[in-house]
């Protein structure tokens, strides 16, 4: 407990200063008007391989950006693919899980994530690739996939978590399903598609490969 108060104070002494970009070294909560959230038990499950957090390394560096554009440069950051929020491992048995409503963008192992409105609720995307009017999404969930029976030993291998990986195009506030076919993602850009499709020709790009998608989006804003 004494730790913890240590902790909060630090915290809240860190938050008060006037400084663009706020520090905040092996300590993970920012528990102020700016950015609240709640301390919940963290409920991995022992005998299921794989976990549906996004990274296995706890240790990652990353930023927080707030709605007024604090920057909070925390130790320890990782995704909650179930809940759909950003947290912070605190000790073996607990998290502390951002309030989402208060974050503006997440910038985590290089990877920037924001959130946007799809099937009726926000969710957090990576923003892959971007143009003038353009952006490439890309959607991370965990599905749990049951044990095997093995019939000879009739012993039942672990439960464990596997990656779904989707890719969406976003486009005039507008969201869809980008599928990685050379057809369908061609005709995502509407009346340039021809010319985004003989680029892609002639230069041989590969769609399967998300490092041309930026590429592709920079060429699309010379059209």
């Amino acid at each position: 407990m004494r730790v913890v108060i240590i902790f909060l104070l630090f915290i809240t002494f860190a938050l008060g200063q006037n400084n663009s970009e706020v520090r905040i070294r092996n300590d993970y909560s920012a528990l102020n008007q700016n950015l609240s959230g709640a301390w919940i038990y963290n409920n991995e499950v022992n005998n299921v391989q794989g976990s549906f957090y996004l990274f296995k390394d706890w240790s990652i560096q990353g930023i927080l950006i707030t709605n007024n554009d604090q920057n909070l440069s925390l130790t320890g950051l990782n995704y909650d693919t179930k809940t759909n929020s950003f947290v912070a491992k605190v000790s073996e048995d607990s998290v502390y899980v951002f309030n989402n409503e208060n974050i503006k963008e997440v910038i985590i192992n290089r990877k920037k994530f924001k959130r946007y409105l799809n099937t009726g609720m926000k969710t957090y995307f990576e923003v892959v690739a971007v143009s003038n009017d353009i952006e490439i999404l890309k959607k991370y969930e965990k599905k749990l996939k049951k044990g095997i029976l093995n019939p000879f030993t009739q012993q039942t291998s672990p439960d464990n978590y596997v990656d779904v990986i989707t890719y969406y195009f976003y486009n005039h506030g507008k969201i869809k399903e980008l599928k990685l076919a050379k057809k369908p993602f061609i005709n995502m850009f509407g009346e340039k598609s021809e010319a985004i499709k003989k680029y892609i020709s002639k230069n041989n790009v590969s769609i399967k490969d998300e490092r041309n998608f930026q590429t592709i989006l920079n060429y699309y804003n010379t059209l």
